[in-house]
């Protein structure tokens, strides 16, 4: 049975409003720029009202009532919103079965790793980057003091479930579980923001490594400029000062019983 023709052509070109300090907004470039896609980066910073083109605007607010970030206009009007709803939709009508096969199966891994993601990866962003930069969420501090706990649970759950027997998510190949899932973690790493220190992680190690190697992830983490130095200045004064938090003891080695 002939498969159904993708619904656009590689020369539609979608626009993308979001900044790529943004995690969820450069998971959707990085699929864009992995597929060679092309695509129009309209800037607008998350936040309340911030001028002149915050995502709390009536103006952003129109396109996304929600008023987060990232937010897609394909090229016949058509919006959508919602990081993982984009990927999927892009991959969908794009034809890009490399990263979200056709099989059902290897779609609903994909979908297990998607109802993870919000309530756990995403929640490294929320504990140990939006204290720095979105002081506009108002976030408590224990959120911070408790950055790295949360981070040590998702990453363990990488090594023995999501990772545990293929190099990628539930997958030997890259689909856009990873995409969505790689740029909450290695924003953490060293030559990013300094956050982690991935080594009692291999199988995090290993994949963030690969994922690094994939065409167009240099390319979207660079377009993020000058927010890695700012933030890594700041996260090496806190260490300097003794005040960026860390787990409170050693963690038993990944795999040993508790």
């Amino acid at each position: 049975m002939a498969q159904p023709a993708p619904m656009y052509s590689i020369h539609d070109e979608p626009k993308v409003f979001g900044v790529p300090g943004s995690q969820p907004t450069r998971a959707v470039m990085l699929l864009l720029e992995n597929a060679g896609l092309p695509y129009q980066l309209v800037a607008v910073p998350p936040g309340e009202k911030i001028q002149p083109a915050g995502s709390k605007l009536s103006e952003h607010l129109d396109r996304n009532p929600l008023g987060n970030i990232p937010t897609l206009e394909d090229s016949d009007g058509f919006y959508l919103f919602e990081s993982q709803a984009i990927l999927t939709y892009i991959a969908k009508t794009r034809g890009l079965t490399d990263v979200y096969p056709e099989d059902p199966k290897k779609q609903a891994l994909i979908d297990i790793y998607f109802n993870y993601h919000h309530q756990n990866t995403r929640q490294i962003s929320v504990g140990m980057v939006f204290p720095l930069l979105r002081r506009d969420l108002m976030l408590p501090p224990e959120v911070f003091q408790n950055g790295p706990k949360v981070a040590d649970r998702v990453l363990r759950d990488f090594e023995n479930i999501f990772l545990k027997a293929t190099p990628f998510i539930f997958s030997d190949k890259p689909t856009i579980a990873d995409f969505s899932a790689v740029m909450e973690i290695s924003q953490c790493a060293p030559q990013w923001f300094d956050m982690l220190d991935f080594t009692p992680y291999p199988k995090v190690q290993a994949w963030l490594e690969a994922m690094e190697r994939l065409p167009g992830y240099m390319s979207v983490m660079q377009k993020a400029g000058p927010v890695w130095n700012v933030v890594k200045g700041i996260v090496g004064q806190l260490k300097a000062a003794k005040m960026f938090p860390k787990l409170e003891t050693a963690a038993p080695a990944l795999g040993s019983k508790m």
